[in-house]
């Protein structure tokens, strides 16, 4: 029936049309073969073999161009999309935090602090006892809710090795290889 209909149509008309829907299968089909594109690539990235292999090139990545990255991400934070990105980790740092329960008094915290000597235990350099931060053994983005932190889970190190500790978990002193968490 839409062939009959087809063929009553002037000649010119059918071509245009042809040429049309033509370029209109074109584009849905690039857009099918993308979005099945995008879910096998998905499907594949999940086997545990290639999973692996492909973190160990991204690691590998990063360890041979470790000032690039560094200098790229810098440059990206002065971006507006960069500092909008920045406040977000902040606010929801600021949120994880008041969510954070801890079952420790000051007397206790200075206590910590006086048995260093002002010495940071990891970098094991002087600092002072009043330069020492709080940090969190089990970092607060791993905590499980509603968990309560108690003196024994928390440690004063220096600001440079608390930053630079980010979210792993902390073993021992300069035991920075068994850490747990993004590398």
């Amino acid at each position: 029936m839409i062939k009959e209909n087809l063929e009553a149509l002037p000649p010119s008309y059918r071509v245009v049309n042809r040429i049309a829907n033509l370029e209109y299968i074109k584009r849905i089909t690039v857009k099918y073969n993308k979005e099945h594109e995008k879910e096998r690539v998905k499907k594949h990235r999940e086997i545990p073999e290639i999973k692996q292999r492909i973190q160990e090139t991204k690691r590998e990545y990063y360890h041979n161009n470790k000032e690039y990255i560094k200098k790229r991400n810098k440059n990206y934070l002065k971006t507006p999309e960069g500092r909008k990105t920045r406040h977000k980790g902040d606010f929801n740092r600021i949120a994880r935090l008041n969510d954070v329960v801890h079952d420790l008094t000051y007397s206790e915290w200075r206590e910590k602090l006086l048995e260093t000597k002002g010495i940071c235990p990891d970098c094991e350099k002087y600092i002072g006892i009043d330069k020492l931060t709080l940090d969190h053994i089990l970092p607060i983005c791993m905590a499980p809710e509603g968990y309560v932190y108690t003196i024994n889970d928390v440690m004063p190190l220096c600001r440079s090795c608390n930053s630079s500790k980010g979210f792993h978990i902390y073993y021992g002193e300069n035991d920075r290889e068994n850490s747990v968490g993004k590398s």
